[in-house]
């Protein structure tokens, strides 16, 4: 593409290149030009998080679980107590 003009890139563009720099912005506009894009708030799905949080849960870790997965402590309390629950009520099936 040639020698990127900064100066004259659209706000956005200007935007990436100035954070993660004109070679990485330049592979971002090549793989999404003309999309619209949407990030979702959170960086994690909630179903690989359920998933992950039941194999690391100690019952003293959630404050780092919920810092490292961007969910709420009192969600992850929710997926564990619902989680608990299930489980205690398969036995008996």
């Amino acid at each position: 593409m040639g020698d990127i003009d900064e100066d004259a890139l659209q706000d956005t563009y200007q935007r990436i290149a100035k954070e993660i720099g004109v070679e990485n912005m330049l592979k971002i506009y090549r793989l999404c030009r003309g999309e619209q894009i949407s990030f979702p708030l959170h960086m994690y799905s909630r179903e690989r998080v359920i998933s992950a949080v039941k194999k690391q849960y100690d019952g003293t870790n959630l404050r780092e679980l919920a810092d490292r997965y961007g969910y709420s402590r009192r969600w992850l309390r929710s997926v564990l107590k619902n989680s608990s629950q299930l489980e205690t009520n398969n036995k008996f099936i």
